[in-house]
């Protein structure tokens, strides 16, 4: 029997991020024996997560501010970024300046310092009480 358009994009979103892991892992493009592009990568990249939050890439790449995907985008920008994708070529795929990729990412960094800064406040309040 023969696949279903949805389980055939399913098996694609799969083979593509087997494929990113072993380019990341192995690093090694040509151990899968296809010549991979870093626009394939940031694309694998971005349907991983856009999965996970359940929204779809086109959305993320869109200029809709809906929370889920504010937060997506970030996720996938720092992921970007660690799998070794300058700023410039994050900002690019997404269709944004690059500027707009470094405030999302300092919006991380400074939100995660003040939920520790509270924290720190909260347990001293209660230390001393």
């Amino acid at each position: 029997m023969a696949e279903s358009w949805s389980e055939q994009q399913r098996r694609h979103a799969r083979e593509r991020v087997e494929l990113l892991r072993t380019i990341l892992v192995d690093g090694d493009a040509e151990a899968c024996g296809s010549a991979v592009s870093a626009m394939d990568l940031l694309e694998v990249i971005c349907e991983e997560v856009a999965a996970r939050h359940r929204v779809s890439s086109e959305d993320m790449r869109g200029h809709c501010r809906r929370a889920a995907l504010v937060e997506a985008r970030r996720e996938a920008y720092e992921l970007m970024l660690r799998a070794e994708f300058s700023v410039s070529e994050v900002a690019r795929f997404f269709r944004r300046d690059h500027t707009t990729v470094l405030f999302a990412l300092r919006g991380v960094e400074g939100a995660a310092r003040r939920r520790s800064q509270l924290v720190a406040a909260t347990v001293g309040a209660l230390g001393a009480a």
